[in-house]
């Protein structure tokens, strides 16, 4: 797994879904920094090095109960499906974004 850091702020964290699709793992932003655009900005820097490299879509994932996808979605991710776990209560929804 790979990973993008703000250091002592925020990280993103990711590997590539079948060797070829960027699919980010997790983008956690300290408690006291959220809300100020540290998310957003590293989330930029992640999908212009991943322009940069030649892909062409990136997926991530979250739980239905979450609030990250709300975030994905303001930065023009699209639900592409979700799946249901046995020991999950709630789906994994999946998100996609071309680049």
């Amino acid at each position: 797994m790979k990973q993008l850091k703000i250091e002592n702020i925020a990280i993103l964290k990711y590997n590539f879904l079948w060797d070829e699709i960027p699919f980010i793992n997790l983008l956690y932003v300290n408690n006291e920094f959220q809300n100020q655009g540290y998310g957003t900005k590293l989330l930029h820097q992640f999908e212009q090095q991943m322009k940069q490299e030649n892909y062409t879509y990136i997926i991530t994932s979250t739980r239905q109960q979450e609030t990250a996808q709300h975030f994905f979605r303001k930065q023009g991710y699209k639900d592409i499906g979700h799946i249901s776990l046995p020991s999950q209560p709630d789906l994994e929804l999946f998100l996609i974004k071309q680049l």
